[in-house]
C-alpha cells in the first residue's frame, strides 16, 4: 500500500514529501513550498496553521491537498492498466508532475489572456467542469469565456498588462469604466468580471497555485442590470455633426466623425463588426435600372447575415477616404467623440431615477456620446420615422421585437399605436369605399 505524506525538514522552512510503500522503496522531494516559520507547521494534519505569520496558509494547504489528490489518480491509473507501482513509474509520476505544474508558476512573463486560453480549452474538453453544480459548461457559456479573451486583450491594449499583484478593486473599477466606455451594458459587464474571477479561483489559483495577494473577491461587486444612462443623435443633430468644421483638429478628429455617421445613418452596425470591414464588403448592385451599393457582413455576436443598401451620405464617406472611414482605436475614439459633443453644445442632463422618482445617476449628454450610440441613433431614428420593426431588426441584428423596443426606450403599446398610421389599418376602416374606388 502507497502512502503519502508532507513534513518540514528540520532546519529549513520548507515543505518536503514522502512517496513510500513499506520497504520496497520511499522517494522524497521538496514541494518549493516555503512556511515563514517553521513552527506553523501541524505535523499531525499535514497542513499550515492558519495565522497573520502565515498569510497564504489557504493557499499552500489548497496545493498540497491538490498535490496529493494527483498523486493518488496518477498511482491508481497505474493500476488500472495493470503496471506496477514500483519507484521507477512513480519517480516518472512524480517527475511529469512537478515538471508540469513548476513549469506554469514559474512563467516570469504572466500572460492572463494565455492562461485563459489554456482555461477555455480545459472546459472545452470537459477537463474542468462548472464549480456551481459540477457539471460540464455549456456551449454559450463557453462563448462567453472566448469573448472575455478577446475583450481583456482590448482592454490591455491601452492600459498595463494584468499581473497577479495588480488585480485588486482598482482594476475592478478600471475593468468596469473600460468596458462601460465600449457601450457595453452593466449585465454583460457583470457576467464578463465574473468569468474573471471563476478562472482566477477555479484554475489559477487551484490548479496553478498562482497567489493574488491583493485580491478580494468581496470588492469586486455584482453589477445589476437595472437601465442604464444612454443618448442618441437625431438626424437635425446628426446632420450638425456631419457638417462641422473641423479643419483646425487632427485627423483623427474627421475620422471618427466620418466612421460614426457612417454607422448612423446606414444600419447601426455594432462598432466591432464595423472595424473588420473591408472593400470586399462592398458590392454593386442594378436594382430598377439604377446601381445601388451596399455593404454585407456576418455579425460576430449572433452569426446572422446582414445586407444593407447605402444611401448618398453612405456612399460620399466611402469615397471620401477611399473606402471606410477608420480610426486608431475604439477607446480615443470614444474620447473625441465626447469633446465633439461638447463643442456641439451637447451639455443638457441625462437622468436615471428609481421607482420612487430620486435621481440616482446623472450625466452630461456629451459623456454618453460613445461608438455604441450611433448604433443607438440609427435604430431610433428608423423607428421614429415609422420604418417596420422586422425591416430595423433585419439590418441591426436585434434578435427579438422586445430586446429592440428596450434598446431604444419603446414599449409594446407604441408599436401597437403604430399600426393606427398604416396605410393597412386605414384602409379596413374605409373598406367599402375602398372596394368601390377598386371597381370602378
Amino acid at each position: 500500500m502507497v502512502s503519502i505524506s508532507y513534513f518540514v525538514r528540520s532546519g529549513t522552512n520548507t515543505i518536503y514529501f514522502s512517496v513510500s510503500k513499506g520497504r520496497e522503496f520511499q522517494i522524497k522531494r521538496s514541494t518549493q513550498k516555503k512556511l515563514n516559520n517553521s513552527s506553523n507547521w501541524i505535523a499531525e494534519k499535514h497542513k499550515v496553521s492558519q495565522c497573520k505569520q502565515e498569510p497564504f496558509a489557504n493557499s499552500i494547504n489548497n496545493y498540497l491537498a491538490n498535490h496529493k489528490s494527483n498523486i493518488v489518480k496518477e498511482i491508481q491509473e497505474l493500476q488500472k492498466n495493470q503496471l506496477e507501482v514500483n519507484e521507477v513509474n512513480v519517480s516518472m509520476i512524480l517527475n511529469t508532475f512537478e515538471d508540469s505544474t513548476i513549469s506554469k508558476r514559474k512563467r516570469y512573463e504572466f500572460s492572463f489572456t494565455e492562461h485563459l486560453e489554456e482555461y477555455v480549452k480545459l472546459i472545452k474538453s470537459g477537463k474542468k467542469t462548472n464549480p456551481k453544480d459540477g457539471k460540464p459548461y455549456r456551449k454559450n457559456t463557453i462563448k462567453g469565456y472566448q469573448s472575455l479573451i478577446e475583450n481583456i486583450k482590448k482592454y490591455e491594449k491601452v492600459n498595463p498588462k494584468i499581473k497577479p499583484h495588480k488585480v485588486d478593486s482598482k482594476l475592478y473599477d478600471s475593468m468596469k469604466n473600460f468596458f462601460k466606455e465600449d457601450g457595453f451594458k452593466d449585465g454583460y459587464i457583470g457576467a464578463m468580471l465574473s468569468r474573471f474571477q471563476t478562472t482566477i479561483k477555479n484554475y489559477l489559483e487551484k490548479d496553478l497555485q498562482i497567489e493574488f495577494k491583493n485580491y478580494n473577491s468581496n470588492q469586486w461587486k455584482k453589477l445589476t442590470t437595472e437601465k442604464t444612462l444612454s443618448t442618441y443623435l437625431s438626424l437635425s443633430e446628426l446632420n450638425t455633426l456631419l457638417k462641422l468644421d473641423l479643419s483646425g483638429y487632427e485627423k483623427e478628429y474627421d475620422n471618427v466623425r466620418d466612421a460614426y455617421c457612417f454607422i448612423a445613418f446606414t444600419c447601426g452596425i455594432r462598432i466591432g463588426d464595423y472595424e473588420r470591414l473591408t472593400k470586399d464588403n462592398l458590392t454593386t448592385e442594378m436594382v430598377n435600372s439604377k446601381k445601388i451599393q451596399y455593404i454585407e457582413f456576418t455579425q460576430s455576436k449572433t452569426g446572422s447575415d446582414v445586407k444593407a443598401p447605402l444611401n448618398k451620405i453612405a456612399v460620399e464617406l466611402i469615397k471620401k477616404h477611399n473606402g471606410f472611414p477608420r480610426f486608431s482605436s475604439q477607446q480615443k475614439s470614444n474620447k473625441i467623440l465626447k469633446k465633439l459633443g461638447m463643442i456641439l453644445g451637447f451639455d443638457n442632463w441625462i437622468e436615471n431615477k428609481n421607482l420612487d422618482g430620486k435621481v440616482i445617476e446623472k450625466k452630461r449628454r456629451y459623456d454618453l456620446m460613445v461608438n455604441h450610440s450611433s448604433r443607438r441613433s440609427f435604430c431610433t431614428n428608423a423607428w421614429d420615422l415609422n420604418t417596420d420593426l422586422i425591416q430595423i431588426m433585419s439590418l441591426s441584428g436585434h434578435k427579438s421585437p422586445d430586446i429592440l423596443l428596450g434598446y431604444i426606450g419603446k414599449t409594446r403599446k407604441q408599436m401597437a399605436d403604430r399600426m393606427l398610421t398604416t396605410e393597412y389599418f386605414k384602409s379596413v376602416n374605409d373598406l367599402d369605399n375602398l372596394l368601390k374606388l377598386k371597381a370602378v
